[in-house]
């Protein structure tokens, strides 16, 4: 298990980040990249996010993805977007 595995083993995080303009899936994933590096760096991590990516559309405006990682770890998150906010959470699995 990678570094930044372990790091969230056993936690659920999650932040906000509110955006205008939010409508089609390349902007919800370029806006959630700020979103996933300030839990990071609020559970006490130097770790990095350099790219979300969606890997599925659960709902309208909810989606599952991916938080890459600058060393290539890949993290389970769950998007969910309004046209003012998106909400990350990041997931043990």
């Amino acid at each position: 298990m990678g570094r930044n595995k372990r790091l969230f083993s056993g936690i659920l995080l999650s932040g906000t980040l509110l955006l205008t303009g939010c409508g089609d899936k390349s902007a919800i994933e370029d806006r959630s990249v700020p979103v996933v590096n300030n839990i990071i760096k609020e559970s006490g991590s130097s770790a990095k996010c350099t790219k979300v990516k969606i890997t599925e559309t659960l709902d309208e405006n909810t989606y599952k993805g991916e938080a890459v990682m600058e060393n290539g770890t890949k993290i389970p998150i769950a998007i969910a977007a309004s046209d003012d906010q998106v909400f990350v959470v990041l997931i043990n699995e």
